[in-house]
């Protein structure tokens, strides 16, 4: 299984329902390990910055805590300002 592919697990895992994220198709992008922060693009076009707990079970949103934008160049500004 791919690091791709266990990240995307993890956050299904952590997703319940009433969260941003519930039931919307993401792809996992790229992750910073320094954070366990992970980059997804969602279904709709959204781009999103989650936080991920690494606890393997559905957390009460907001959690995992999500920052949504709308562009490439808008997460890169996000980013570079973190």
């Amino acid at each position: 299984m791919s690091q791709r592919d266990l990240l995307l697990r993890e956050l299904r895992a952590e997703v319940a329902e009433g969260h941003p994220l519930a039931g919307v198709k993401v792809e996992v992008i790229g992750r910073s390990e320094a954070r366990d922060d992970v980059l997804v693009l969602a279904g709709d076009g959204r781009w999103a910055v989650v936080h991920l707990t690494w606890k393997r079970r559905p957390e009460r949103p907001p959690w995992p805590l999500a920052r949504f934008y709308g562009s490439v160049p808008a997460v890169e500004r996000a980013l570079a300002d973190d």
